[in-house]
């Protein structure tokens, strides 16, 4: 949501505003333009991310605030391949590629997850980036950070047990793959 503001409105803050549809946020002020981010369009980016499927609306209301949100522009990456991540990214708006080394596999376009278990894992083997992904585009990317999840996790233990099974049954196909060690460490 963007809102058009004069110049002498313009202030570098972050302010509560409340309007009679919604109440937001936040706005943050981008050089001349003002962007307004709204709490439910952050818990809608984190409600289409495939591993939380199924996590109770409460737990997705409470991570919704510690989603930030980023612009990058084209030509820069987003990830970068072989390195390890402690955060996921969820493409909310742009067009990205996907490398493997130099060679581009894959489009990703509005709604692309990348690096999910690396926002609820420490382990090496879920966390280490497979791929490069590229902005294509002027991209919007929301961030969410692993300590962020997992410290709202601590209050919402029905979805870490979820999250928890999801996480071994993944790690159980990677030790199937030969991808992984016998060694289970994630929490």
């Amino acid at each position: 949501v963007f809102q058009i503001m004069a110049p002498s409105q313009l202030k570098p803050r972050l302010s509560m505003v409340e309007t009679d549809e919604t109440k937001r946020r936040g706005i943050r002020t981008l050089g001349s333009s003002s962007v307004a981010f709204e709490t439910h369009s952050m818990k809608d980016a984190v409600e289409r991310v495939p591993l939380y499927n199924g996590c109770s609306s409460r737990f997705l209301e409470a991570l919704a605030p510690m989603v930030h949100s980023r612009l990058v522009e084209a030509g820069t990456d987003i990830v970068v391949e072989g390195e390890v991540g402690d955060c996921m990214y969820i493409l909310s708006r742009g067009d990205a590629e996907l490398f493997k080394g130099d060679e581009m596999i894959e489009k990703a376009e509005d709604g692309a997850v990348f690096g999910e278990y690396s926002s609820i894992s420490k382990l090496t083997a879920l966390t280490t980036r497979p791929w490069t992904v590229r902005a294509k585009s002027l991209c919007d990317v929301k961030m969410l950070q692993r300590d962020d999840v997992l410290q709202v996790l601590s209050h919402f233990r029905d979805d870490a047990n979820l999250l928890e099974k999801r996480i071994e049954l993944y790690v159980e196909s990677l030790r199937e793959k030969g991808a992984m060690p016998a060694k289970k460490e994630w929490w």
